[in-house]
């Protein structure tokens, strides 16, 4: 294996270069070599790379090889440097040699040449070896001088031969002194057993090394503990020579281990006995990710605050289940600090305890984590009510606009609170707080009545109230309102005054403009033509203008305002418009040119025009109207006679359809009468008596839908289906229409139900399916459809009387004549009719409009000529709540067990038909024909009889009276009213009195025998 050489060669000729290196290479070296023949290319050579041998020329033509010598000298490279030269004679040679080159070789004979640079470079790494172990020696030397602990050499009987400064430090002797001296006599101090020292020599001399604690004495005879280390050094021969000791101060190391004793067991009492608690735990992570932590160790609090018991061990997921999910901010936090962060302190909830804990967490290495905390549950609820406190305090105060202010009179000094810089400008640091900065800023011109109005305070220890005027920063004044209360101490003394300023200014200057606005609005108030008011929603006046006064004919305001207290009873002839009045006014906040009817102070009776809004108060209830009123009175007169004009040309248009109706239905009654007398079969007798009955029916009918037309008669509601209703139809159009009309129903399965009164459904679709009939004379296609149906806010807008909701609309759809659009606009008003005389009432429409707005619903319709008409029928729809009941006259009528009944009616042929009917359904009847008769009979009766049926117009004594008379005998006896009057205008009074008397009245003539059993039935078994 050839050995590398690094050779510089200093030579000018580049052959005798080459020659050299393939001598080199020929002995077995792997040679690079360079050559160079300039001082500049030798310095840079020597600069560029480290070479093992310098070959170099003696004589050169442009550099010399003693100058090369001195280049390679200067440069300190301990380099091997050898002549080869053919012209460098002895003395050269030996003045080269002392100059420093290491041999000479002649370059005709170069077989010394490689022996030569072997034998130097070996010389060389001598050398450099050398000087390494003195480095190294040096280097020990400083180190052992340096050490920290003591160091001694003593040779094998124990006498010191060297020691080291930190031996001085630690014992007090130098190492003059000690030289020659045993350790024994300078550092022994008798506290060791003698076997110790025995021990010691023997392990020495035996060649192993001693380890121990020994207690010494420094010079100055203190006494110190010492880690010594004695290692026997053998000579080289292997005889123990020598004795190297090394002494550690344990000084500190003791008194630590002392302080860490004392603080471990301060830490083990601190840990049972503090108040907080503490836990030492374990994180467990997933990748980066903490996932779950184990508590190993946790103190006494740590149970008592928590409730958690046996936790040592366990996973935190395993004692809360659910804690992780709950709470991940917790895990997110010890998961930082077990990985080395900075230790964190933190309040938190935790859900999964439903307690609020102050913790402090540090990280103590290896993913653990101390946690040390305190419940504050407590604490955080107190907080977070005074927090609560504080800021509705602070928003009251903000919200106020008042500077607060506590001074106290024994030494003048004052503390601010509140907003000072909105209101005057200046910080309350700025304001000062004293009495005397405060009265800088008082107006100098009120600054009298202040001081005067504090010595009256002081003096009566009553309230201070005052306005002055206050400078702000800006040099503008303020108006202040000063509200002073003064606290007084146990003995009744004076302790301070607590008190708040408000800017009033835009009070101030709001009164004086709302003076002078007052000033014009009474002038217009007072000399107004219209009626002007204000009023209370339960009907007193707040204020009138002369004018209002005039309207209702009095000669004040104040006297209208002192007599009439109740504008609902002792002004309006009709309380219900009043009511009509306030709802419109909840809902729209303003009526415009509401009529009603008033009652003078003389007792006449003017027709008003209102306009007028509401005025709510802060809490959004309507705390008075403002209204605008106008004696309408005679444009009324005038509409009223041109009313009564158009009404007697509709009655004049109704006269022949009534009456051919009339005539249609008496004409099978009279017929039928005489064909009785002359007997017939049981069948023909029947027919008869049924086509009576139908005729009644269809009088009792049209009588319906007169009053329906007249006020709206509103029957029993129930819960019930539009199909059924529709199903019936289809029966009685299908036995009564043309056969050329067809009639098709489609109504889906899921259609919603409806409240409605059964009977006025029926005559809604009995009259448009009538309608459709005598639109289609032709014949045609009849269609009835329904359907489920919701309106927004904006649909319902788009119809009268419609609001949001759910409807079950009904179309009725006919495929006749259709309606011009001129006609349009009147087709529901009352007596209006596009049919010829005598085909009828024109109340057909204006009653299915009347029973559908009746149930809150409303309607409407399309049509055109030719195309047919479809009319749409909406109804609320019931949701929810809605069970299906069967009406009651649908089920069979129940008859009686005995039981007495009184019928008082003046009508001999009513009286008899209920008495007849009631017998033959197992009632005792007793009749009478008119009250006083019906009184007298009771009285005479009084245990026995269970019910009284009674009419109301009788004559000698009505039934009211009659009611009034028994109900005095027996307040609990049921009775029932059947009577034919159902309209007028006290009739609803009427009603209510004898709903007051407990009377029901049940039943409307004309009736059927099972309407007047279910009424009898349904009285005897109500309850009481």
């Amino acid at each position: 294996m050839t050995k590398p050489l690094h050779i510089l060669i200093v030579e000018d000729s580049a052959s005798d270069a080459g020659l050299v290196a393939r001598h080199i290479e020929h002995a077995g070296y792997e040679v690079r070599w360079e050559r160079v023949d300039t001082a500049t290319d030798l310095r840079a050579a020597l600069e560029r790379e480290p070479w093992h041998v310098i070959l170099c020329d003696y004589s050169m033509p442009d550099f010399s090889g003693t100058e090369a010598l001195a280049i390679v000298r200067a440069s300190g490279c301990d380099v091997p440097f050898i002549f080869v030269s053919g012209t460098m004679g002895e003395d050269a040679a030996v003045e080269a040699m002392r100059a420093g080159a290491h041999d000479y070789v002649v370059k005709g004979s170069l077989k010394r040449l490689v022996p030569a640079i072997q034998r130097e470079l070996r010389e060389a790494e001598g050398r450099r070896a050398h000087k390494r172990a003195e480095a190294t020696l040096r280097l020990e030397s400083a180190a052992l001088a340096a050490a920290a602990n003591a160091i001694i050499i003593t040779d094998r009987n124990g006498t010191i031969e060297w020691a080291n400064p930190a031996f001085t430090t630690l014992t007090g002797y130098t190492l003059a002194e000690a030289a020659g001296k045993d350790p024994r006599e300078l550092v022994k101090s008798g506290q060791q057993e003698r076997t110790v020292y025995q021990n010691l020599w023997e392990t020495i001399l035996a060649g192993r090394v001693w380890h121990g604690e020994l207690i010494n004495r420094r010079k100055d005879g203190s006494l110190y503990p010492e880690d010594q280390t004695i290692t026997p050094v053998r000579d080289a021969v292997g005889e123990i020579a020598h004795f190297i000791a090394i002494k550690e101060d344990l000084t500190a190391r003791k008194q630590a281990e002392a302080a860490r004793r004392t603080s471990e067991e301060q830490y083990r009492s601190l840990f049972e006995n503090m108040s907080e608690g503490l836990a030492v735990c374990q994180m467990l992570f997933d990748g980066d990710r903490p996932q779950n932590f184990v508590y190993l160790k946790v103190n006494h609090a740590f149970e008592t605050l928590t409730g958690l018991k046996n936790v040592a061990g366990r996973k935190v997921t395993e004692i809360i289940p659910g804690i992780r999910e709950s709470d991940p901010a917790l895990f997110e936090i010890y998961g930082r600090v077990a990985r080395g962060g900075a230790p964190e302190k933190f309040e938190i909830y935790l859900e999964a305890l439903k307690m609020w804990f102050a913790i402090s967490t540090y990280g103590s290495g290896q993913g653990q984590f101390v946690a040390v905390f305190d419940v504050i549950t407590a604490r955080k609820r107190t907080q977070e009510e005074i927090a609560k406190w504080k800021n509705r305090y602070e928003a009251t105060v903000k919200a106020s606009g008042l500077l607060l202010y506590d001074w106290d009179p024994a030494t003048n000094a004052v503390t601010w609170g509140g907003d000072s810089e909105r209101i005057l400008g200046y910080s309350q640091d700025e304001l000062g707080h004293d009495l005397a900065s405060w009265l800088e800023l008082i107006h100098p011109d009120d600054r009298p009545a202040f001081n005067q109005e504090l010595e009256r305070t002081v003096a009566d220890r009553k309230p201070f109230h005052l306005q002055y005027r206050v400078r702000r920063r800006d040099a503008s004044h303020i108006v202040a309102q000063d509200d002073g209360y003064f606290v007084l101490d146990a003995q009744d003394q004076l302790m301070r005054m607590v008190g708040f300023v408000a800017d009033i200014t835009v009070q101030t200057r709001a009164e004086e403009a709302l003076r002078g606005a007052e000033q014009k609005y009474r002038a217009i108030f007072d000399h107004a033509v219209e009626g002007i008011a204000q009023t209370t929603p339960e009907g007193q006046f707040i204020s009138a203008n002369p004018a209002m006064a005039r309207i209702f004919g009095f000669d004040s305001p104040e006297e209208l305002m002192r007599e009439r207290t109740d504008i609902a009873q002792q002004i309006y002839v009709n309380p219900a418009r009043r009511e009509e009045f306030k709802r419109l006014m909840e809902e729209n906040d303003n009526v415009s040119g509401f009529e009603y009817e008033v009652q003078r102070r003389d007792g006449s009776v003017i027709w008003l025009s209102a306009s007028a809004r509401a005025v709510r108060g802060e809490d959004g209830r309507v705390a008075y109207y403002e209204s605008t009123m106008l004696d309408i009175t005679e444009r009324k007169t005038v509409e009223q006679q041109f009313l009564r004009a158009q009404r007697m040309e509709s009655l004049g248009r109704l006269a022949g359809g009534i009456a051919h109706d009339f005539n249609n239905i008496l004409a099978p009654i009279m017929m039928s009468a005489p064909l009785l007398r002359m007997g017939s079969s049981a069948a023909d007798t029947e027919r008869t008596l049924a086509t009576i009955e139908q005729s009644a029916q269809r009088g009792a009918d049209l009588v319906k839908q007169l009053l329906l037309f007249g006020r709206g008669i509103q029957g029993a509601r129930a819960a019930m289906r539009l199909k059924d209703s529709v199903r019936e139809l289809e029966d009685m159009v299908g036995e009564t229409f043309p056969k050329n009309i067809e009639l098709i129903a489609d109504l889906p399965r899921d259609l919603w139900l409806v409240q409605a009164d059964g009977t006025q459904l029926h005559q809604v679709l009995m009259n448009l399916c009538v309608n459709a009939h005598d639109a289609m004379p032709d014949g045609g296609t009849l269609t009835i459809s329904a359907a489920n149906l919701r309106l927004n806010e904006i649909e319902a807008r788009l119809h009268v009387d419609a609001k949001p909701g759910a409807y079950v609309a009904l179309r009725v759809s006919d495929t006749g004549t259709g309606i011009a659009p001129d006609a349009l606009d009147h087709i529901f008003d009352p007596f209006f009719t596009t049919k010829t005389p005598g085909k009828g009432t024109g109340l057909g429409l204006s009653t299915v409009l009347g029973i559908v707005k009746s149930h809150g619903g409303f309607v409407t319709v399309q049509s055109a000529p030719g195309r047919g008409c479809t009319f749409a029928v909406h109804l609320p729809a019931l949701l929810e709540g809605s069970d299906l009941v069967p009406a009651a006259d649908a089920l069979p009528p129940a008859g009686g067990h005995g039981e007495e009944v009184l019928v008082v009616d003046d009508e001999a042929l009513i009286r008899g038909s209920i008495e007849k009917a009631l017998t033959k359904h197992g009632y005792t009847v007793f009749t009478a024909g008119n009250g006083i008769e019906g009184a007298a009979i009771y009285v005479q009766r009084a245990q026995s009889i269970k019910l009284v049926v009674t009419d109301l117009s009788m004559p000698q004594m009505d039934g009211t009276t009659m009611i009034q008379l028994i109900r005095r005998l027996n307040p609990a006896l049921p009775i029932v009213v059947a009577t034919g009057l159902s309209g007028g205008e006290d009739w609803e009074k009427r009603v209510a009195q004898l709903e007051g008397l407990g009377a029901k009245v049940a039943l409307a003539k004309p009736f059927t025998v099972d309407r007047i059993l279910h009424a009898v039935h349904e009285a005897l078994t109500a309850p009481a």
